[in-house]
């Protein structure tokens, strides 16, 4: 719609059909990609942490019961489902690069000085597992 009402009012924009389909790829094909990592690395998880799986499952027997599968209504019931999936998004690193930014003023970090509009890609790698932040075993699963 935007695109259409630029171009009829003769406005300029880089938006074309063309760019729009692949945006719209590109925003489907990342979130199926980090969807089905995150469910990879969940079963993966749950499989070498049995009690971390019983425990999951008991908790959706218990808030949901056996009857139907969870839906995102459940979610505020299932805090441990939840921290579960948190841990395992953490450790798996399913999305390790954030997307790019640009530095609003000079920064200097461990001695390098990052000008303003420097593009930088963060590595959240850098803060999942920083030890200052989740202890001495940060690279352990510990969804509690």
């Amino acid at each position: 719609h935007e695109m259409n009402k630029k171009v009829k009012s003769g406005e300029p924009t880089t938006m074309n059909l063309e760019n729009l389909t692949k945006d719209i790829y590109d925003l489907v094909g990342a979130g199926m990609e980090t969807v089905s990592s995150t469910i990879m690395w969940f079963v993966l998880y749950v499989i070498n942490y049995p009690e971390i799986q019983e425990k999951v499952y008991r908790e959706i027997e218990k808030e949901v019961g056996t009857e139907r599968l969870p839906n995102m209504s459940d979610k505020i019931q299932l805090p441990y489902l939840n921290a579960v999936i948190m841990e395992v998004q953490r450790l798996a690193s399913v999305v390790p690069l954030n997307v790019p930014h640009l530095c609003a003023e000079d920064v200097t970090i461990r001695g390098y000085t990052l000008p303003k509009g420097t593009q930088i890609i963060p590595s959240l790698d850098s803060i999942l597992f920083d030890k200052k932040t989740w202890g001495k075993d940060a690279r352990s699963f510990r969804p509690e």
